[in-house]
C-alpha cells in the first residue's frame, strides 16, 4: 500500500521526482567518498604505527622532520587539509615534528637560510611553497652540507605540479587520499636525485625550478581555468574557447635564444655499507656520540678557523655566484616565433643511466588556427609535457632567453608567475634528493 502511494506521487510529480533523485544520488556519492577517505585514513595510520612503536636504542635520537606549512594555500583550505589528513600520520611516526606555519610570501626562503638541523624537510603547500623551500636551500652559503637532506612534498595547493610527478601511487583527483599517500611516502623516505634549474634574471636575483619554465598562449590560458569554475567539468575546455578571442593569445611570442648542449654527468661511486649487528650498532652509536662531543669542543675552541674554512668551502662550491661570469654559448642569438616556449627539467628515466644531463626545450610553431588552439589546449600539457607534433626540440644545459616584446608580462616557473625579462638558465644535475613513491618515479 505504501509503495503504491509512493509510485503514485512520483508519477504525478515527475519534475520534483527527478530533482529529488539527482540530489539523493549526489548526496550518496558524497557520503560514499567521505566513507572511503575515512577507511583509507585508518588503513594508512595503521600501516605507519610501527614507526612510532618500534623500540630504539637509548642513545638513538629520533629523526627531526621540519614541515613548512603554508596556511594560505588552496584559498586558505591548506590548514584544514593538513590537520585532517597529514598531521595524524606524522604524529604516529615517532619523529620529532618541527611545524613552521608561514605567515607571508618569501618567509620559507628566509627560514631555510637559518635552519640549523633537520633530517627531512617537507614543503606542505602548493608550487610556491616548494619553490621557496628549494630556493632557500640552494641560496645557503653551506648548501653543500644540505644536499643529502631529503625534501618531501605534501600537496595542499591547487596545482601541485611537482607532487604529481613524485607521488604516483594515488589519483590526484582524490585530494584527501593523495595527501595521505604523499605523507606516508615521507616516512618511507624513498628518494631519487633531481635536477635543478637555476634561473637568474637581469636584476641578479635567482630562483630555482625542478619542473619547467613556461611562456606562451597555452600556459597563459591554462592559468585562468579557475575563473570558469561555473562550467564544472567543461571549464578546461571553455577556458580555451574564451581565450581564443583575445588578441594577445593569437599573437606569437618572439624571443632570442642562446644555448649550450648537454653537460656530462659524474656518477658518484657506490659506498659499501658494513653488515649491521647488535654489537656494531651499539659501538657505532656510542662512537658517534663520543666523536660528536669532541667535535663540539673543538669547534668552540676554534671558531675563527672553522668559520674561515667554511667560507673557503662555500666560495669554491657556491652555486650563488656574483652573476658577472661570462658564459660562451655554442649557439648564440637565434630568433624564434612561438606559440609556447617550454624548458623542462628531469625528463629522463631515473632507472636508466645517462652520460649527459640537459633541460628539454620545446618551441611550438606559430602557425595555428583557432580551432587547433581550442582542441589542443586542454591536453597540451598532458603528463606535464607539451603534447604536440609541431615542436622544435633542443637539449640544453645552459641557455639565455630574451623576450623581444617588452610588454610581455609573465613567465611561469614551476607554475608560479614571475616577471618576464632576459633570463639565464643553468641546469645542475642530480643535485638534490626528493622523496617519491618509488624509485621508478619519473619526473
Amino acid at each position: 500500500m505504501i509503495m503504491r502511494k509512493f509510485f503514485q506521487v512520483v508519477k504525478t510529480n515527475p519534475k520534483k521526482s527527478i530533482f529529488g533523485s539527482l540530489v539523493c544520488g549526489y548526496l550518496g556519492y558524497w557520503l560514499s567518498g567521505k566513507h572511503n577517505d575515512h577507511v583509507f585514513r585508518h588503513a594508512v595510520c595503521h600501516s605507519v604505527t610501527h614507526h612510532g612503536t618500534d623500540p630504539v636504542h637509548w642513545l638513538y635520537e629520533p629523526k627531526t622532520i621540519t614541515v613548512f606549512l603554508n596556511p594560505a594555500a588552496n584559498n586558505g583550505k591548506a590548514s584544514k587539509l593538513f590537520e585532517k589528513n597529514a598531521a595524524p600520520i606524522l604524529q604516529l611516526s615517532g619523529c620529532h615534528i618541527n611545524l613552521v606555519r608561514l605567515e607571508y610570501e618569501g618567509q620559507a626562503k628566509q627560514l631555510m637560510s637559518v635552519l640549523e638541523k633537520s633530517d627531512i624537510i617537507v614543503a606542505a603547500g602548493g608550487n610556491g611553497t616548494v619553490s621557496e623551500v628549494i630556493t632557500g636551500l640552494m641560496r645557503r652559503p653551506d648548501f653543500k652540507t644540505w644536499l643529502s637532506v631529503p625534501i618531501g612534498v605534501i600537496p595542499l595547493g591547487k596545482t601541485n605540479t611537482l607532487c604529481r610527478k613524485l607521488c604516483t601511487e594515488c589519483d590526484p583527483s582524490n585530494t584527501a587520499q593523495w595527501i595521505m599517500t604523499a605523507t606516508s611516502d615521507i616516512l618511507k623516505s624513498t628518494c631519487r636525485p633531481v635536477d635543478v634549474m637555476k634561473v637568474t634574471a637581469d636584476t641578479g636575483k635567482s630562483v630555482y625550478a625542478v619542473s619547467d619554465i613556461r611562456w606562451g598562449s597555452y600556459s597563459e590560458a591554462q592559468g585562468k581555468t579557475d575563473k570558469y569554475w561555473y562550467w564544472g567539468p567543461l571549464k578546461k575546455y571553455m577556458t580555451f574557447v574564451f581565450a581564443s578571442f583575445r588578441s594577445k593569445i593569437q599573437t606569437p611570442r618572439e624571443l632570442e635564444l642562446s644555448y649550450n648542449g648537454p653537460k656530462p654527468v659524474v656518477v658518484p661511486a657506490k659506498e659499501t655499507k658494513p653488515v649491521s649487528t647488535p654489537d656494531n650498532i651499539n659501538n657505532s652509536i656510542l662512537g658517534s656520540k663520543i666523536v660528536g662531543f669532541f667535535n663540539w669542543i673543538w669547534s668552540k675552541s676554534n671558531d675563527a678557523g672553522v668559520n674561515a674554512s667554511e667560507t673557503q668551502l662555500s666560495n669554491d662550491n657556491n652555486i650563488e655566484d656574483d652573476g658577472e661570469s661570462q658564459v660562451v654559448y655554442g649557439t648564440s642569438g637565434k630568433n624564434y616565433k612561438t606559440l609556447e616556449f617550454v624548458a623542462s627539467a628531469n625528463v629522463h628515466d631515473p632507472n636508466k643511466g645517462r652520460a649527459s644531463a640537459c633541460a628539454q626545450i620545446t618551441i611550438e610553431k606559430p602557425d595555428f588556427t583557432m580551432l587547433q588552439f581550442i582542441t589542443n589546449g586542454p591536453n597540451y600539457f598532458k603528463n606535464n609535457e607539451p603534447n604536440s607534433d609541431q615542436l622544435t626540440k633542443i637539449s640544453s644545459s645552459q641557455f639565455e632567453i630574451t623576450p623581444a616584446n617588452p610588454d610581455e608580462v609573465w613567465f611561469k616557473i614551476d607554475n608560479e608567475d614571475y616577471e618576464a625579462m632576459t633570463c639565464k638558465v643553468e641546469l645542475f644535475p642530480n643535485i638534490i634528493k626528493m622523496i617519491c613513491s618509488n624509485i621508478s618515479t619519473q619526473l
